[in-house]
């Protein structure tokens, strides 16, 4: 176990990197709404979280076998566990936002509530830590994680038809209507629906992942297993464990570059769809363009 902590370590050490990148592409985009931004941003702060706490548990529990009642070891393990469940939580959480957002899209854009929502990730943090010390069960915790992903991923799929649905209502009932209010409405609406529609992959991959932990966790606390057999099982969850927070980090990075536009142009070109996609790209463009000048001074 010791000579796969190395592995773990380095791997971990990549994540935090690819994270702190994250944070800083989603800190400086403009490329949708400072409510889903903020979100995002803390959902990125709990998996690096939970990195630098499995690399210090890890450490402890592999190298040093200090025993469990170890106060450092204690706290090392709630930040795992903690950083871990609030992901999914927050994640939930930024879908109710975005449902909140397409219901009242007439004045969601003059909203900016980064402060509550960032009070709300603390306290919800704070919680799981503290729920998480009294349960003292792992098995509980991975189960807290995988039901609140099983919500968001279905108030995801609402989002991205309601929000579908919201802005085809707006564009019926004034069709003829070119203000920039109106403009702005349907900009805000279509970028929620751009946000639900990567945000279904990304917390499928979450959930895939959780299942994984389920599925081996709940074996294993039920069934009697040989002690290398348990130690083989420890290995697959904590591969599927960083798997799981370095895919996290790349998916934000692309979610937020301006990079993407020009990958996504590059594929379209080997697709012989050029001419389609530059006028997805400029169109893109002049649209977002036209409508954050409206919204410069929201993000300051």
């Amino acid at each position: 176990m010791c000579n796969f902590f190395y592995f773990e370590v380095v791997a971990l050490i990549l994540s935090i990197i690819l994270g702190c990148l994250a944070l800083r592409e989603c800190y400086n985009s403009r490329n949708c709404h400072i409510h889903a931004r903020v979100l995002i941003f803390c959902i990125m702060v709990d998996i690096i979280m939970s990195d630098v706490g499995e690399i210090f548990h890890s450490y402890f529990i592999g190298c040093k076998k200090l025993n469990h009642d170890e106060l450092f070891l204690e706290l090392t393990h709630l930040l795992f566990l903690s950083g871990n469940i609030n992901s999914s939580f927050v994640c939930t959480l930024l879908i109710l936002e975005q449902i909140i957002g397409t219901k009242y899209s007439k004045v969601y854009e003059k909203l900016n509530q980064k402060w509550l929502l960032i009070v709300i990730h603390i306290i919800s943090f704070v919680i799981f830590c503290l729920l998480s010390y009294i349960l003292e069960n792992e098995f509980i915790a991975i189960y807290i994680e995988l039901i609140s992903l099983f919500i968001a991923i279905i108030l995801c799929l609402i989002l991205y038809f309601y929000s579908i649905k919201k802005k085809n209502g707006v564009i019926f009932l004034k069709p003829n209507v070119t203000s920039n209010r109106l403009l702005s409405q349907k900009y805000i609406l279509n970028q929620i629906k751009k946000i639900s529609k990567k945000m279904i992959p990304f917390i499928l991959i979450f959930l895939l992942h959780s299942l994984v932990n389920v599925i081996i966790s709940t074996l294993t606390h039920f069934s009697k297993f040989p002690e290398y057999e348990t130690n083989i099982y420890t290995i697959i969850i904590k591969i599927n464990f960083v798997s799981r927070n370095m895919f996290t980090p790349i998916f934000l990075v692309f979610f937020f570059s301006p990079k993407y536009l020009k990958i996504s142009f590059c594929w379209c070109k080997f697709n012989n769809n050029n001419t389609q996609a530059k006028t997805v790209v400029i169109k893109t463009i002049n649209e977002c363009h036209l409508y954050f000048n409206q919204l410069k001074q929201q993000w300051k």
